[in-house]
């Protein structure tokens, strides 16, 4: 019995695949030929490459050839694959030029890439207007790289769903982070929803900023709601802001648990991971409203805070200005200017792991409001985890004062995070942050931020939510190239080198060493004054001839020829320049000469003569 197509039986080909995307094909021989075995083959191992076992790598975009083939070459079946994905600019990094390149990245996390230990830039402002957006990743498959907005603004965002867990820009960041990013729209989910990302794990959000509508109307049992983030689990929040207006209609459904905050819905801890909310504002109002009634957990039926609904986290120096709007009147709810809940201790037994007190202080509210609504423990002197301020204050401090400073990256270390009228937190207590924020033990996966923007693991193992200024080490010169680097702004360690390319030279004034004349070009140089070695010289253009002087009459002219004059050049002396000068013509104002006399019968005859030439 001899091979044929129909012996070899291919699945799970798929023949347009994304750059980094792992895909099983499967091939099989009937039974009877037990002598056959399957051979897979690429006719270009840089763009796809292919293991005996039919997984499929797509390693560049690009298009080639699968073929998949008895070992005996007998029977084959070919496909042409094409490649698809993010251009990358360097190893490892991505580019966002464009709304097309957005779905693209949203397309390929959602499908199982996660671009961990991948960094995506963003190269341009991206308006998103009229794109039926799909949340960057989900729990199934969640984004893991780090997006560098890069001080870009993506614009006319709008996602709306009644069924979806993860509503935000990004759905689902694990291990990931987002930074330097603005984005402009409106969100509208169901579950976990945030203008920058429903859900935030083990991630880091640093230096960005959501503006417009977050909204969560509709029917479901639970409900996380944030300006930035909807939820957030053992994450950092640190320079960012909210200029959002956030409402939430629970409608008549019967919910579990909800939080509404300003920032962020809620932010907790469920291991000894740390986390902290830093020096981060919001301003908006949030509007609360519907029948809600409480399922099997009790009461409250949900918290609201201005910073965030509820809070198991560090939080220092955070802002929250306006109005909290609840017209919900059948729920128990627990509603602070600052934070709806407050847990400043968790035991060492239960959920928790015996972490320890969290750290809460100088948190800004409106003056005149309730801060905080409730905490599990009224053992904790709270004096310093809220300041209430008045709106004149806090247009101060978030336009003119600390807070833009560290927004603007003024600020860089931790402990200048301390404002000027802190002397109420103790410093053990300010320690045990900076060593929190700091320590080895808190790691988020590759999550650096620096010039380079490259994923990278230190021995120090801290997070980098900045990298100093560039030192220079060796200063450059006209001759010699210069050095420079940075270092953590933690660890005190090396980040970067690089060279300082040479200096340009420092010219003097040009100095002439030839005259230039009429005949011969003249020459001139300079010298750098830094270095007084260099040398340039150039050509200095000869000088037109000078023809000003009077005009010599060399042949003169008559009545019937031309004649000539010249003149000869004031500088040179030699050159000379003729022109011709125009004949005279005849000049007959002479009086007339009878030559004969006319008579009566015959007429007579008379002539003039030229006075210049007597002709």
């Amino acid at each position: 019995i001899e091979l044929d197509a129909d012996d070899l039986v291919v699945t799970g080909v798929k023949q347009t695949l994304f750059k980094d995307g792992s895909y099983q094909f499967s091939a099989s021989i009937s039974p009877e030929f037990t002598d056959e075995t399957i051979v897979w083959e690429s006719s270009d191992e840089n763009i796809i490459s292919v293991l005996d076992s039919g997984l499929v790598t797509a390693n560049n975009i690009g298009e080639a050839t699968l073929t998949v083939k008895s070992s005996r070459g007998s029977v084959s079946k070919s496909y042409d694959i094409k490649i698809i994905g993010l251009n990358e600019d360097v190893e490892n990094t991505y580019i966002i030029n464009n709304a097309n390149d957005m779905v693209m990245l949203a397309t390929m996390v959602n499908s199982g890439i996660s671009f961990a230990d991948r960094i995506i830039k963003l190269n341009n402002d991206v308006d998103l207007t009229g794109i039926n957006w799909i949340p960057i990743g989900n729990a199934s498959t969640p984004f893991s790289g780090v997006f560098d907005g890069k001080n870009h603004t993506i614009s006319g965002f709008n996602y709306e769903t009644t069924s979806s867990t993860y509503s935000g820009l990004f759905g689902y960041i694990k291990t990931g982070g987002v930074k330097d990013l603005t984005v402009e729209g409106s969100v509208n989910g169901i579950s976990r929803v945030g203008m920058i990302a429903g859900y935030m794990l083990d991630s880091a959000l640093y230096n960005c900023k959501a503006i417009g509508e977050v909204k969560r109307i509709g029917s479901g049992s639970y409900g996380y709601v944030g300006g930035l983030v909807g939820s957030a689990l053992h994450s950092v929040i640190i320079n960012c802001a909210a200029e959002t207006a956030i409402a939430v209609d629970f409608g008549t459904s019967s919910i579990s648990y909800a939080t509404i905050g300003g920032l962020v819905g809620v932010a907790s801890v469920a291991n000894s991971e740390p986390q902290c909310i830093l020096n981060s504002y919001c301003i908006g109002d949030i509007t609360v409203s519907g029948n809600t009634l409480s399922s099997s957990l009790g009461t409250p039926h949900y918290y609201v805070g201005g910073i965030a609904g509820y809070l198991k986290d560090d939080a220092v120096n955070n802002y929250y200005y306006g109005e909290i709007i609840d017209t919900d009147t059948d729920s128990i709810k627990e509603i602070g200017y600052a934070f709806g809940y407050v847990a400043p201790e968790f035991t060492s037994e239960g959920d928790y792991n015996g972490i320890g007190s969290i750290i809460v202080s100088d948190n800004y509210y409106p003056e005149g409001k309730t801060p905080i609504a409730s905490r599990t423990s009224s053992d904790y002197d709270t004096t310093s985890w809220t300041i209430a301020v008045n709106e004149e204050n806090f247009s101060k401090l978030i336009g003119e004062g600390s807070l833009v400073d560290m927004l603007n990256g003024n600020k860089t270390d931790v402990e200048d995070i301390i404002v000027a009228h802190r002397d109420i937190l103790s410093n053990s207590t300010w320690a045990e942050l900076v060593d929190r924020i700091n320590g080895d033990s808190f790691t988020v996966s590759n999550w650096k931020i620096g010039s380079n923007n490259l994923p990278v693991n230190y021995e120090c193992d801290c997070y980098r939510r900045a990298e100093s200024d560039w030192v220079v080490d060796v200063e450059a010169t006209c001759t010699k190239e210069g050095s420079k680097h940075t270092y953590c702004l933690v660890c005190q360690e090396t980040v970067t080198t690089s060279i300082i390319e040479k200096a340009e030279h420092k010219f003097s004034d040009w100095t002439e060493t030839k005259a230039a004349t009429c005949t011969e070009k003249g020459s001139e140089y300079r010298t750098c004054t830094t270095c007084n070695s260099a040398t340039e010289t150039r050509d200095i253009a000869k000088l037109d001839h000078n023809f000003d002087g009077e005009w010599t009459t060399d042949k003169a002219p008559t009545c019937t020829k031309n004649g000539t004059e010249s003149r000869v050049c004031t500088r040179c002396k030699s050159e000379k320049e003729t022109r011709t000068v125009d004949k005279l013509g005849h000049d007959f104002e002479s009086k007339w000469t009878v030559d004969k006399e006319a008579t009566c019968t015959t007429a007579g005859s008379k002539h003039k003569e030229c006075t210049l030439c007597k002709a």
